[in-house]
């Protein structure tokens, strides 16, 4: 499965098994993140008989989740991290270009349209899309204040730099 693919969601239903720890939807959104930082990941049955030897001979059903770009350690630090109830909210132009696989780009000004929480520069906070969706991460460059009084101009400089931002 390659970690951008989206039909994949279509084939998963919300909530766990009686049978399992956790949902499917979680196990799938977490192989995504670990794809999309360049590590290639296996999803098998754990509770299968051998099921380590098995995938080594490609023995056993498992899904596979191709590694995409190698992300360097910043970006692999911050795909993991939960930041402290900071957020910015981004309309959906800065949603689509932040998530375009063919695009680099910071997250401007004018693609943010609320704040949540009294953060400071260099505070990581969550980015979210206008219905409340968790797209990423990433380290703020101003103070919520300042931030809030630029909130949809142009020719701003950006609230987090790609260099510092992890989309998931």
């Amino acid at each position: 499965i390659d970690a951008d693919d989206e039909d994949v969601w279509s084939h998963v239903t919300p909530g766990k098994s009686t049978f399992g720890r956790g949902g499917m939807l979680t196990k799938l959104r977490i192989c995504q993140r670990i794809a999309r930082l360049g590590i290639p990941v296996l999803m098998a049955n754990g509770k299968r008989d051998n099921v380590l030897q098995d995938l080594l001979v490609k023995a056993a059903p498992h899904t596979r989740f191709e590694a995409q770009r190698k992300q360097r350690g910043l970006k692999r630090w911050l795909a993991f991290q939960a930041p402290r109830g900071y957020a910015l909210i981004i309309n959906d132009g800065a949603q689509a270009i932040l998530q375009d696989p063919l695009r680099i780009a910071s997250l401007l000004p004018v693609g943010i349209v609320g704040i949540e929480g009294d953060f400071k520069s260099g505070d990581l906070v969550t980015i979210r899309n206008t219905n409340g969706h968790e797209i990423g991460v990433g380290v703020s460059t101003y103070e919520a204040a300042d931030l809030q009084s630029v909130l949809g101009l142009k020719e701003q400089k950006a609230a987090i730099h790609y260099d510092y931002m992890f989309i998931f």
